[in-house]
This record gives structure tokens, C-alpha cells and sequence, in this order.
């Protein structure tokens, strides 16, 4: 295909912003958590809660799915005069968690920061009176791996979200890496209380290949690609590993080049890893090594 003159188009700087935007792809198996979390968040109250571990490799779509049930349930906008409310509070993990520390971050979640001098005791007390007054349903704690990088508080944060659990009568939801998995069977309460739902990396199937060319057609190029052929297929999923994330940037940053070249499509040509290097890209296996030294 003859290469255009991408100054040709006028909209090319809106068109990259829109390709560029977070896009939310459904497939059977976010259908299937958004599902098992719906169910959760339905559970009458009781003494002990159903919670769940969100378990997947970064980068493969955990916290897009949990943003995209939050916004199922929390009101997009407040009306005046009307009682607020946050069915679902998500706090993405920092490292480093203490007890007072977590309940600060949920605190600062929701517009409450105190004094860096206040007690964790004082903290726990006005979570607690906001999670009733925002009638809070269901809390998520995003990135948990991050909070068990140093075994010293390590078993503080453990032992925090377990109290938590106990005081406020919601479902938990724990998401993090494999990793996180370990640590949470390594403790037999917590390993009861938050039985794992797992979130693979995709394999080279027809499913795999349906969802490339739904973010295709996402990408609105103006001529097709064909990035569901098998060629094409085996190739996307080898840079990016099969996680949902890698697939959409990798996609992404292909689509917007096509763009700018005016070719208008993604070819074979720019999957060599040559090409993608001079764009910057390297896939997730080979990030690991290049940090290393290896």
C-alpha cells in the first residue's frame, strides 16, 4: 500500500486520542467475575462474609474488570439533595502497608485524610462510621501484592484486613499477583476467607483471536488489518505474552503509527522485533532480562 501524507488528515491528532482512550473489551471470563462479584455484593449481611482473591499476572486486565464493576455500582454522578452513597470502595495498594497506613489510604480514598500523627485507633473509628454512612458495601483492595513485599508488615496488614472483615460485615476482595496467592494460603483463616478466582493469560485460541480484532475494529483504521489471521495472531500473542494489557498497548501503539504514516493499517512488517524495538516496544518476557543484565 502506497504510504499518504498523514498531514493530509485534520483529525489525526483526535483520532489518536480516541484510539488512545481505556476501552473496556467483555469476553466470557470477565462475565463470569463480574458475575461471582455481583453475587458478593448481593450476600445478605452475616457474621462472616463470602470474600474473594483476584489472582492474575500484571498487566492482564484485574483492575480494569474491578473498575468496571465499581462503576456498575456506584452512582456516576450526585443529585442535589441526594443521600451520597459508594457501594464499592476501590483502593489501589501502595507498598509498604501498616495498619495505620491502610486505613489512612482508605481514609484518603475517601476525602477524610487526617493528621500524620493520628492514632490507628482513631483512623479505624471514622472508616467505620463512614463505611455506614456511605452505605459501603463491598471494599477492594487493588495491587495486595504490594503490601507483602517486607515480612515485618507483612503480618501486621494481614492481620489488619482480617479485623476489618470481622467489623464491617462486607465482602473483601483481595487482587493482586500469584504471589499474593502464596502468601494468603500460607494462613489458614485467610486462606477460608478469600477462596481464589483466577484471571490466566490468554492462549493462543479463537477467543484470543476474536478479542484482537474486536480491539481492531476499536481502532477504527480505515482499512483492515486482519489481525485475527493466524499469522497475525501468533505473533501478537508471542509480544505480548497473552495478557490482555500487553495485547492492548501493544495494538495500540501499532494503530497510532499506522496513523501517522497514513498506511491506515497494521501490517506483519511492523511486528518484527526490530520494528517495534526502533518504537520503543520490547515484549514482557524479555523486560525482566534487559532489567537484569541479562
Amino acid at each position: 500500500m502506497i504510504e499518504q501524507d498523514a498531514n493530509d488528515d485534520p483529525d489525526m491528532d483526535s483520532r489518536i486520542f480516541e484510539l488512545e482512550k481505556t476501552i473496556w473489551f467483555n469476553y466470557p471470563l470477565a462475565e463470569a467475575l463480574l458475575e461471582h462479584l455481583d453475587s458478593l455484593i448481593k450476600h445478605p449481611p452475616s457474621h462472616r462474609m463470602p470474600n474473594m482473591a483476584l489472582i492474575g499476572d500484571s498487566n492482564n486486565g484485574k483492575s480494569a474488570l474491578l473498575k468496571r464493576f465499581a462503576s456498575k455500582h456506584n452512582p456516576p454522578d450526585l443529585i442535589d439533595d441526594q443521600r451520597i452513597r459508594l457501594p464499592v470502595l476501590v483502593m489501589q495498594c501502595p507498598s509498604n502497608l501498616s495498619e495505620g497506613r491502610l486505613y489512612g489510604e482508605l481514609l484518603k480514598r475517601l476525602f477524610a485524610e487526617g493528621s500524620i500523627r493520628e492514632s490507628a485507633e482513631s483512623m479505624f473509628n471514622r472508616l467505620s462510621t463512614l463505611v455506614r454512612q456511605l452505605s459501603i458495601q463491598m471494599i477492594v483492595l487493588d495491587e495486595f501484592h504490594n503490601a507483602l513485599t517486607r515480612p515485618q508488615k507483612m503480618r501486621e496488614c494481614i492481620n489488619t484486613v482480617k479485623y476489618m472483615c470481622n467489623e464491617f460485615c462486607i465482602p473483601f476482595v483481595l487482587s493482586g499477583t500469584p504471589e499474593m496467592l502464596s502468601v494468603l494460603q500460607s494462613d489458614a483463616q485467610l486462606s477460608n476467607r478469600f477462596p481464589p478466582r483466577d484471571l490466566p493469560k490468554w492462549p493462543l485460541d479463537d477467543d484470543f483471536r476474536r478479542m484482537i480484532h474486536t480491539v481492531e475494529d476499536s481502532m477504527k483504521l480505515k482499512e483492515s488489518s486482519g489481525l485475527h489471521r493466524k499469522t497475525f495472531a501468533q505473533k501478537i500473542h508471542i509480544e505480548s505474552g497473552g495478557l490482555l494489557g500487553e495485547v492492548i498497548d501493544l495494538l495500540h501503539l501499532l494503530g497510532v503509527q499506522a496513523i501517522k504514516s497514513g498506511t491506515e493499517q497494521i501490517t506483519l512488517e511492523m511486528l518484527d522485533r526490530e520494528y517495534l524495538k526502533n518504537l520503543g516496544w520490547s515484549s514482557p518476557s524479555l523486560r525482566g532480562m534487559q532489567t537484569s543484565g541479562f
